[in-house]
């Protein structure tokens, strides 16, 4: 699992399996994927964490640094509000 943080705020929450997924000994890696544009520009910090078993829980905070780039193209004025960009639709009924 992965948690990321702006200032001291936590944004958002990820896992790579369903919790209760069991995993086999030995190494592995783990990727996650944000569509672009969903981080603001600005430094992020990354928490891991892991579970063994069914409450053997670890989590390491601060465990990286992520630096997304300030260059988000002409539209930027439009989305600098909020903590972070959400991809979403949206439909109107009257």
């Amino acid at each position: 699992s992965i948690g990321v943080y702006r200032e001291g705020i936590h944004l958002a929450y990820c896992h790579d399996a369903p919790r209760g997924t069991g995993m086999r000994e030995g190494s592995f890696v783990s990727r996650f994927h944000l569509p672009a544009g969903t981080l603001k520009p600005g430094r992020y910090t990354i928490g891991i964490g892991a579970v063994a078993g069914s409450d053997d829980w670890t989590w390491g905070p601060d465990v990286a640094v992520l630096d997304v780039a300030e260059n988000w193209g002409d539209d930027s004025a439009a989305r600098d509000k909020g903590a972070v960009n959400l991809k979403y639709s949206a439909e109107r009924i009257q």
